[in-house]
Order: C-alpha cells, then sequence, then structure tokens
C-alpha cells in the first residue's frame, strides 16, 4: 500500500528530563552560514546591581596618599566610621557645588558692582544737594544776619570784630562735637 514513513507531528526534544515541543531556531543566514547577531554586543552595558530608583552614579579615580591618609580619618569622625564612598561623594559634591557656584558669582560680579554704584551714587548725590542746600542757606543767612549789625551797629570794624569772634566759637563748637582737639 502506501510507503511512505509516517511524519512527526512534533518534534519532541527532552532537556532535563522535560519534553519541549520544539528546538530552538538556530540564528544564523542559511546562505553564510554566519550568526545573526554580533559576537560580542555593540555595546557593553555595566552590570547593574541594586534599584532602578537610585540616582546616585559612581565615579572613580586616584589621589595621593597624604590626600587619602586624610580621608581614612574623615571616616572615622562622629563616632560611627563612615564609608569611604559617603566621604568621597560628599567631598566631590561640595567641589562641584562650589565650582558652579564660583561661576554663577563671577556672572553676577557685575551686575551687583552695577547695583551698588547706582544705589551709592544715588544716595551720594542726595547728600551733596543736601549739604548744597544747607550751605546756601547757612550763606544767605550769615549775609542777612550782617546786614542787620550793619544797620544797628553802623560801625563796620565793630562787625568785623563780631565776626571774627562768630568764626572762633563755631570752630570751637564743631571741633567739639568731631572729638577733634584745638
Amino acid at each position: 500500500m502506501n510507503s511512505q514513513k509516517p511524519q512527526e507531528v512534533f518534534n519532541m526534544i527532552t532537556y532535563a528530563g522535560v519534553l519541549q515541543d520544539k528546538a530552538t531556531l538556530q540564528r544564523s543566514y542559511k546562505a553564510s552560514g554566519e550568526s545573526s547577531y554580533s559576537s560580542p554586543p555593540a555595546q557593553l552595558r555595566q552590570k547593574h546591581h541594586g534599584s532602578q530608583k537610585r540616582k546616585l552614579v559612581e565615579v572613580s579615580g586616584c589621589v595621593t596618599r597624604q590626600t587619602f591618609n586624610e580621608l581614612e580619618r574623615m571616616r572615622e569622625q562622629g563616632g560611627e566610621k563612615l564609608s569611604r564612598s559617603s566621604v568621597v561623594g560628599t567631598l566631590v559634591t561640595r567641589g562641584v557645588q562650589g565650582n558652579v557656584d564660583m561661576q554663577y558669582g563671577s556672572m553676577l560680579e557685575p551686575v551687583i558692582k552695577n547695583e551698588i554704584k547706582k544705589n551709592i551714587g544715588g544716595y551720594s548725590n542726595h547728600i551733596a544737594f543736601l549739604a548744597v542746600n544747607a550751605f546756601y542757606k547757612s550763606a544767605e543767612t550769615d549775609f542777612k544776619l550782617d546786614e542787620l549789625l550793619l544797620h544797628i551797629l553802623r560801625d563796620s570794624s565793630e562787625l568785623k570784630k563780631i565776626q571774627t569772634e562768630a568764626r572762633i566759637k563755631a570752630r570751637v563748637a564743631l571741633s567739639q562735637k568731631t572729638g577733634e582737639k584745638k
């Protein structure tokens, strides 16, 4: 009758005592005989340990023996011995933050200088205005007083004597206010 051999419906393979119904497909091009994936991966990834939520990245470097000894001394401060990683991480973070602050500070320096100059300039202009105004009022009062005394005394020599005495008393009063000696 029929001389054909019966065909297998499933290709049964045994792995460690467990039957598999299909074998793993080979990853090769039949024409070339080479695998379809490169032997070493195109991008090497470091082994990942720990949580995906961790926000720390490993940094490494070399330091002098003196710096290393100082790091070890820092680890022992505070009673409990700290990890070298935490001490180095803190120092590197502070150093980077200091560098960023210095760069930001150098950008702010001209702005701060300009604001100080503007504010002090406005203040000194106001003080100069008040000083000139006070001098003007004082000189005006002095001239009016001189005119009154000239009408009262009718002698200019007597007026000169009164003016000289007034100047001396004013200097003495001013030196006593400022703490100067005569």
